[in-house]
């Protein structure tokens, strides 16, 4: 049977008041682990294949949200290491994307992933990722060719950049602080006033 494995991301989560929704990327669990954090279940999740075991990303949300479905076209359409959920909507409350992707070093990101038609179903999307693409507007160092072209898709399609230009990545070895993580938008989030962390 699956073995079901604790991370030690409770007291992360407690040290931020315990998140509603939390993405993660290179999670490196493959389909023989579940896993399990109280008061989270997984919404959706993509394991590593054919990447070392170093891929894998998922979505865990609160037990307490209810109404979630996994955005099942990004399974489909795309074969890149992106998933999603959206939150449906009540008579008070609209509705509400979360997206997550990521894009391997060296990659360009594939900017039909960011065609924001996609994601016509709800009141708006969030979308973070693992972009490994570095710019000077959202806070990396310097701006590479890769940073460039997200940039442009970005602005292509009109997301808004979260990122307060925190590095978002400290390298092991070196020390060196980067950002390579990214959080963006659509304009109408903006109401929700969404914090990046």
């Amino acid at each position: 049977p699956p073995r079901s494995t604790l991370f030690p991301y409770t007291t992360l989560f407690r040290s931020h008041d315990y998140p509603e929704i939390v993405t993660l990327n290179e999670t490196m669990l493959n389909k023989n682990k579940n896993i399990k954090i109280d008061g989270y279940y997984c919404a959706s999740r993509r394991e590593p294949v054919g990447m070392s075991g170093k891929h894998g990303s998922m979505i865990l949300v609160k037990e307490t949200i209810q109404d979630v479905v996994e955005l099942d076209f990004l399974l489909t359409q795309f074969q890149e290491e992106v998933i999603g959920i959206e939150i449906k909507g009540t008579g008070s409350q609209p509705g509400l994307n979360i997206v997550t992707y990521y894009n391997p070093p060296g990659n360009r990101v594939n900017p039909g992933i960011f065609c924001r038609s996609l994601y016509n179903n709800s009141y708006g999307t969030i979308f973070t990722g693992d972009l490994n693409c570095k710019h000077l507007a959202w806070g990396s160092s310097h701006t590479d060719p890769l940073g460039d072209h997200l940039s442009d898709t970005l602005n292509d399609q009109n997301w808004i950049i979260l990122n307060d230009g925190a590095k978002t990545r400290i390298d092991p070895k070196s020390g060196k602080e980067e950002v390579l993580d990214l959080m963006v938008c659509t304009p109408d989030i903006l109401n929700l006033s969404p914090e990046f962390h």
